[in-house]
Parts: C-alpha cells; structure tokens; sequence
C-alpha cells in the first residue's frame, strides 16, 4: 500500500495551489465577500484537483516505468523496481478519477466539466496513440494546459456567471508552458548523450540547448504579451506590474541553467519562500490597481505613449 501511495505523489498536491489564481481572480473581479459556502467549494476543488492529479501521476508512473529506469532520480521508484501490479493501478485510477469528479460535481456542472478535462488532457499526455510527451513542443503544451483548467477550476468555484478573458487564460497558459520547459533545460541537462535523452524521454532527442532556450524566450513573452493585452483592455494601470514579470521569468530561468535547480521540480515553487514573497507582493499590487484608481498613474501611462 506504501508503494501505491507513493505513485499517487500527495507531496505533489500543492501544484494544485495553481487553481486560486482563479479563485482570487473570480473574488476581485466580482468584489465578492468570502463566507463558509465559498470556502466549502473552494476546498472541495482543491481536493478534487488533487485527486485527478494523483490519477494522472498513477498512469504516468505507470507507463514510464521503463523509461524511468533510465532516470538518475527516478529509477528507484515502485513501478520501475517490479513491487507494482497493474490491475491495482487499474482499481486506484479508478477510484482516484471517480472521487475527484464526485467533489467537483458537488460544487456545480461547470467545475465537473473543467476536472474531466483535466483527466482527458492527462490521459492525452500519458496514453498511446496520443501520448503527446513523446513530442518535442507538443509535450510541453499540453501538460502545460492544465494551468488554464486549473484557473478555471478555482474560477467555477466561485462563480458561473462569466467567464475568464481569453488574452489571461492565454497568459497563464504560456506562463504554465516557461515552467514545463524550463523543466526541459533541467532533465536535458542530467544527460551527457543522444541516447540516454532518448532512453528516458523520447521527446527530449529532439531538442537542443538553443532550441530549448528560444522556446523559453517565445513562451515568455507570448505570456507577458497576453498578460499586457488583459492589461491595456481592462485596465491600463497594470502595465506597471510588467518589470516584476519580467524580473520573476529571468530568476526563474537562470534557476534553471544551475545544478540544483528548483525547476527540476517545480513543485518545488510553491515552498520557496522568496517566491512565495514575491508573488504576494504582486497579487497585493494586483488588488489595489484592479480596486482602485489611481489617475496620476493613468495619466502617465498616457503621457509616456503619446511621447
């Protein structure tokens, strides 16, 4: 049983802070006060989240294992050490997905919906004939599509009546897709060879420092650039939040160029202190100038792009 409970990876649950973003986002935007049913329902998202992750993280345990076998850090994991059967995984990943779309159909339909695409997008990744993580690019996309299904989440937790801008669930999306390839940097890095790359991550033969470091750069700024559309459309005044983007991607990817990089795992993210501080900061700065004017900033925001 130990060994079923470690390939469903609890430790890795606090990725699904991810959906509170759009939780927070749904509160500001409706200026809505926060009382026991929405805490009921955020909590609920939270675990069924989880629980659709650890289904996710079974099957992907599962199908790696060989793989996995090839990984300096992985190859001690129970499916690759033969103590797994895959008529358990089956029962657990049942038990799992089902459980998690219990509690999201608990909250309401639109929450249920998001959580089975949540499940489809892992069995997309994870399963042939799709298993999209066997494809340069394409694996970074679509495990990096989870973000926005978290946002969404977090967001139907807390209301139905609209729904998010596109340009910030593009934004998200893309920011979601600089964390999964800076990943790429790391695990290519682990390799000295072509064939120990290809041995434990297929997708990883078809890559090469360059490329990987343009792509951070693409997915970047296509992340800033959304972010900022959702700025200029909704209110102007955000475009000062742009130099801490900026500065919290370029930390982010010079982490990944070292040894112990917390980008190997970016669970990792979310119990750093520093960038916990940091991302509080911007949320605050993110309230006040979403709930709040401040003309002189507007009027200078004006000024600079009439000059």
């Amino acid at each position: 049983m130990t060994d079923y409970i470690k390939m469903i990876r609890i430790d890795h649950w606090i990725k699904n802070l991810f959906i509170f973003p759009g939780v927070l986002l749904a509160f500001l935007i409706f200026d809505i006060k926060v009382n026991i049913v929405y805490l009921q329902s955020i909590s609920l998202a939270f675990i069924a989240s989880s629980l659709i992750a650890s289904s996710n993280y079974l099957i992907n345990e599962w199908l790696d294992r060989y793989n996995d076998a090839k990984h300096p850090d992985k190859k001690n994991r129970p499916a690759v050490t033969g103590k797994i059967k895959f008529s358990y995984v089956i029962i657990f990943y049942i038990v799992l997905l089902a459980s998690g779309l219990l509690c999201a159909y608990l909250i309401n339909f639109y929450c249920f919906i998001s959580c089975l695409f949540f499940s489809i997008s892992g069995i997309i990744y994870n399963v042939k004939p799709f298993r999209a993580k066997d494809t340069s690019v394409i694996d970074v996309l679509v495990e990096s599509f989870n973000n926005p299904i978290r946002l969404y989440i977090g967001w139907f937790a807390v209301t139905t009546n609209a729904l998010i801008p596109l340009s910030l669930v593009l934004a998200y999306w893309f920011f979601g897709a600089f964390l999964m390839n800076c990943k790429r940097i790391t695990d290519f890095n682990k390799f000295d060879s072509f064939n120990e790359r290809k041995l434990f991550r297929p997708s990883l033969s078809s890559y090469n420092l360059n490329l990987l470091y343009v792509l951070a750069l693409i997915y970047s700024t296509l992340s800033t650039s959304f972010f900022m559309t959702f700025a200029v459309r909704y209110k102007i005044e955000m475009i000062i939040l742009l130099p801490l983007i900026v500065f919290v991607y370029s930390v982010y990817f010079l982490n990944s160029l070292s040894n112990n990089s917390m980008a190997s795992k970016p669970e990792r993210i979310m119990r750093s202190k520093k960038f916990l501080s940091l991302l509080l900061f911007i949320i605050i700065i993110f309230y006040l100038l979403l709930n709040f004017e401040f003309e002189f900033l507007n009027d200078l925001i004006y000024y600079a792009i009439e000059i």
